[in-house]
């Protein structure tokens, strides 16, 4: 670009510089200002919104200081304390006069923001219910069905215009589960706090919590150390690697006042499993061969395995202490909420509670157990 003509001068740098470019300080909004009868433009000087207001105060001390009426240098020395346009300083008095005229509170900070600039592309946002839901997984995806680019629908994002929803084949929790666990803790509380500023909760020593887990027979791969001239072992398995389901009750541990522990709160743990004979001769093993498989976990498999394997072992195990106090089975598998009081012993009394409902993502991994149970 050809240089700037020579009656020109940059105030505050000395001869004008070769590039227009260069006559404006990146620091500072000093602009290149023409002499008498120039033809370039200077370059616009914006105020900032607290410089605004000092602008329309100073005019309002000088209105008012000439009786209602301004000079007519008044705003030219406003004009050159503020080094603004004329037409600035004249607009903030008129934008000050037209509020003050319909009672509002005086606002002269500036309007640009939202309103200059390059406008938002959101004509697009309507578009995006019509587009499949297997082309919205990825925002390149959708962007590519819009016909944009990824980095404007990515800034749709962020100015929260779009929204990211991670969807489940299995529902997650409801607002009746969310309900019912807020209430399940709420039923903990000791009502003897329940007037206290911090209500505590109860000392659960009564609580034994009992739940299954399942546990893989042996793994894919396993290494093992032999001897040199040792036979590789085989390790036969028909279409799947067999699982095992335990069932374990644990309580609250107790110490004595000295810090000794008087109760483990180890109540037990049982698998699921039976011991049958081989019906038949296999080159693995022979005709009457006990074999230990794992059985289906049902409702009455799991009453029978409370009633008689985890109620005997609270007996036997129990503090004497809590001698004709009962005691609550804490089942925490809603399938199994149906399960009524398990036994009414001569000393203990046990009482199954449950807890509230589970998502099926959190049971998934007893999923196999779950659709037999919920069969039965």
């Amino acid at each position: 670009m050809a240089p700037f003509p020579s009656p020109f001068v940059v105030r505050g740098y000395g001869p004008a510089p070769s590039n227009w470019r260069e006559a404006r300080d990146p620091a500072s909004t000093t602009a290149v200002e023409p002499r008498q009868g120039g033809g370039v433009q200077s370059q616009r000087n914006w105020l900032t919104d607290a410089q605004r207001y000092a602008a329309y105060m100073s005019l309002e001390t000088l209105h008012k200081s000439r009786g209602g009426r301004f000079k007519r240098s008044d705003k030219k020395e406003v004009v050159a304390l503020f080094g603004a346009h004329v037409r600035v300083i004249q607009r903030i008095w008129e934008t000050a006069m037209i509020q003050k005229g319909l009672g509002q509170e005086v606002d002269v900070s500036n309007k640009r923001k939202g309103n200059c600039g390059r406008k938002p592309y959101d004509d697009i946002l309507s578009l995006i219910p019509t587009i499949p839901l297997n082309k919205r997984s990825t925002i390149r995806s959708l962007a590519k069905a819009l016909g944009v680019s990824p980095t404007t629908l990515y800034k749709k994002f962020k100015l929260k215009k779009i929204r990211r929803h991670s969807n489940s084949v299995k529902p997650l929790l409801t607002e009746k589960h969310k309900r019912d666990r807020v209430e399940f803790c709420l039923s903990m509380l000791d009502e003897a706090t329940l007037g206290d500023v911090s209500p505590s909760f109860r000392s659960m020593h009564n609580i034994v919590h009992i739940d299954e887990k399942w546990f893989c027979m042996t793994k894919k791969k396993r290494n093992y150390y032999l001897l040199p001239d040792e036979e590789d072992p085989e390790r036969p398995v028909k279409n799947s690697i067999g699982k095992v389901m335990f069932l374990t009750a644990v309580a609250r541990p107790r110490f004595d006042e000295d810090g000794n522990m008087t109760f483990s709160g180890k109540i037990g743990v049982w698998p699921f499993v039976r011991v049958t004979a081989a019906a038949k001769r296999s080159k693995n093993r022979e005709k009457g061969t006990l074999e230990t498989k794992s059985i289906i976990v049902t409702r009455e498999v799991m009453r029978e395995y409370i009633i008689q394997k985890v109620v005997p072992a609270i007996q036997a195990l129990w503090p004497q202490d809590d001698a004709g106090q009962p005691i609550f089975i804490q089942q925490d598998d809603y399938v199994l909420q149906l399960i009524f009081i398990v036994a009414t012993h001569y000393i203990l009394c046990y009482i199954l509670l449950c807890s509230p409902a589970y998502t099926w993502s959190s049971k998934q991994n007893h999923t196999g157990a779950q659709k037999q149970r919920s069969s039965s």
